[in-house]
């Protein structure tokens, strides 16, 4: 911008980009209301073909992939039970995923979670097995990881089921976190 003059955005970036960050933490649930209301009525938008290219792109982008990775780090780094509960949902994973390449099935001694038993609960695997995620019925926030007999009970075959990602994410915890005062009636987690 040399020989122009700079436009007040320019000047006050910083004073700015605090005074949003500041709204949005007092007015958080609101902001997650009103988005998921604004994404449900623009569906369509979402579903355009370039709209999701732009979608992925960004979230692969090098700075946002930064970011996400310096916020899990953190995030593990200071709550031990998101630690435990992210190695178990891995271990998990990988071992559906083993099983269905390979047949072959582990258990997991180490947090007496028998991984078999859930394979052969949520068998049989479906073929584009990459279409589908692992629903926890109960969700996994409402176990304590710090508790042997939580951690049993919230991997417990009769815990999982095996859906399409769309329809895991239709049922996922997002809905039922809004306040009353929008018009959340229940107080479950989950449907």
């Amino acid at each position: 911008m040399e020989g122009e003059e700079k436009t007040y955005y320019e000047r006050n970036k910083e004073a700015i980009k605090k005074q949003r960050q500041g709204f949005y933490k007092k007015n958080q649930m609101l902001m997650r209301y009103k988005n998921k209301e604004w994404y449900k009525n623009n569906r369509e938008y979402h579903q355009r073909q370039d709209v999701k290219q732009k979608r992925k792109e960004y979230r692969h982008s090098p700075g946002v992939l930064k970011r996400r990775r310096k916020y899990q780090v953190n995030k593990r780094k200071n709550n031990p039970a998101f630690a435990m509960q992210l190695r178990l949902r891995n271990l998990l994973w990988g071992a559906i995923r083993r099983s269905f390449k390979t047949g072959k099935t582990t258990s997991c001694r180490k947090y007496e979670i028998n991984i078999n038993a859930v394979i052969e609960h949520l068998k049989p695997l479906p073929i584009n097995l990459s279409d589908y995620e692992v629903h926890h019925i109960k969700p996994l926030f409402t176990f304590d990881f710090n508790n042997p007999d939580e951690i049993k009970k919230a991997f417990a075959p009769e815990n999982h089921k095996i859906l399409l990602i769309e329809e895991h994410r239709k049922i996922n915890h997002f809905s039922s976190n809004l306040p009353t005062f929008l018009g959340n009636k229940s107080k479950t987690t989950h449907l």
